[in-house]
């Protein structure tokens, strides 16, 4: 059936992995580079997540296949930033995917 994509979830989604990511301590260099991407052999359906809604009823036809969506990596960031900073870089990130997405 494929992916949802969720204007509204996406960013939290993302944040949440980067404070994991820095609380988790497993990366060892003083900056990091922060991209991410969404993999071209998915459906992808830009919609509303509802974990109450049956994603059995989801019609295939309504997916986009589409390309490699990525973001380019931009600046770097402390990884102590990682956790302060996640929500601003979660949203960036977000914007870029949607963008590609509407192209």
């Amino acid at each position: 059936m494929g992916s949802i994509l969720d204007a509204k979830v996406l960013p939290q989604q993302i944040a949440e992995m980067l404070r994991l990511t820095g609380a988790l301590g497993i990366i060892q260099q003083e900056h990091v580079v922060v991209a991410v991407g969404v993999s071209p052999d998915m459906r992808i359906s830009v919609d509303t997540f509802d974990p109450n809604r049956s994603r059995s009823r989801a019609q295939l036809g309504l997916g986009r296949s589409v390309g490699m969506l990525h973001t380019d990596p931009d600046e770097s960031v402390s990884s102590a930033a990682l956790a302060n900073g996640a929500d601003e870089v979660a949203g960036g990130l977000s914007r870029v995917l949607f963008a590609q997405l509407a192209m």
